[in-house]
């Protein structure tokens, strides 16, 4: 088990609120997935982990519904026109689902380089809908650009990654 340490704490916090902005600055919902159902003890501490990360009261965040029998997290997942991950199987997943997903990489660590979008081939650091740096400027970049591209563009532009990435099998 590995703590998280202060640098990645820094990483996800100044990610969450240029995340947050850029929402506000535009008129879009920011809502984040728990990774607990509401009834789990840790559903409230990973929401009090979020309040004191995230700055502003504007945000809200979902509990995990991967237990239910009618719905699932791919439900919700399909049903956002955009979602943000920096490192989750589930925002893998989203992505082979056709979702439109953007990838904030953390840090790599322990001299590892398995933190890189398209490990264990080497890509550039920054792509459309990727990059390794969470400043204003390229979080904003990088949403702006999904929320313009069709679906048809997005699919075609996706389907030049998810070789290196994710299949998925429907079944």
């Amino acid at each position: 088990f590995i703590k998280p340490q202060k640098w990645i704490i820094d990483k996800e916090r100044k990610l969450l609120n240029n995340i947050l902005n850029f929402c506000n600055s535009n008129k879009i919902n920011f809502e984040i997935l728990s990774n607990y159902e509401k009834r789990n003890i840790n559903f409230k501490k990973e929401l009090n982990y979020y309040r004191n990360l995230i700055l502003a009261k504007n945000w809200i965040i979902i509990p995990n519904i991967r237990n239910h029998s009618n719905k699932n997290n791919y439900f919700l997942i399909d049903s956002y026109e955009i979602c943000v991950t920096m490192f989750s199987t589930l925002g893998f997943e989203s992505f082979a689902r056709n979702n439109k997903v953007a990838f904030f990489q953390q840090d790599n660590f322990f001299n590892l380089n398995d933190r890189n979008f398209g490990w264990p081939y080497t890509l550039p650091s920054k792509g459309n809908f990727y990059s390794n740096i969470v400043n204003y400027k390229e979080v904003s970049r990088i949403l702006k650009y999904l929320l313009r591209i069709n679906k048809s563009l997005w699919m075609y532009e996706a389907n030049k990654y998810k070789k290196f990435l994710l299949i998925r099998n429907n079944n």
